[in-house]
């Protein structure tokens, strides 16, 4: 009894090794310059829309870029707008604000894909809104730029809005 006890694991163990095949690499990024990540980010200080700089986003394929995150939020039966100063250089596709909000612990997202920016475009103030309705409450709001190509776009006077619903 004893010997089918050790044995019983040996057999689950090669049984379950058997499976797995051998894996094969297909391709290895080394991560030793920031250019194989295909994406910068940087401030730059002469490219602004109120004078203090903006940051400088170029990525060579789409990307979400995460900006900012609030918490400790009370808002409730109401519009939140999430607002920002966008320019773009080459921009190959669009770039629109994302914000995503935490109600009860559930997520839900809102995108501007009616307030976008594409090509070569001087500052332009874009948009997405959210409606909060009653009986909700926000925890958290998350907002992000994305980047729905590739090229540059600069980002500055970032924005979260609220006005109370009618």
């Amino acid at each position: 009894m004893k010997a089918f006890k050790l044995i019983l694991p040996l057999i689950a163990l090669c049984f379950s090794t058997s499976l797995v095949c051998a894996q094969e690499i297909v391709r290895t990024y080394p991560m030793n310059e920031i250019q194989t990540l295909g994406t910068t980010i940087a401030l730059d200080k002469y490219q602004t829309s109120d004078g203090n700089g903006s940051i400088k986003i170029s990525s060579i394929r789409p990307i979400t870029i995460c900006l900012g995150e609030v918490t400790k939020l009370e808002i409730e039966e109401s519009e939140v707008v999430y607002k920002a100063v966008v320019k773009s250089e080459d921009l190959d596709g669009t770039a629109f604000l994302e914000m995503w909000c935490t109600i009860n612990g559930k997520s839900f997202f809102s995108r501007g894909l009616t307030s976008t920016i594409s090509g070569k475009s001087d500052w332009k103030e874009i948009s997405t809104p959210f409606s909060v309705k009653k009986g909700e409450k926000i925890d958290k709001i998350s907002f992000s730029i994305v980047l729905n190509g590739r090229g540059t776009i600069w980002i500055d006077g970032v924005k979260l809005l609220k006005s109370r619903l009618k």
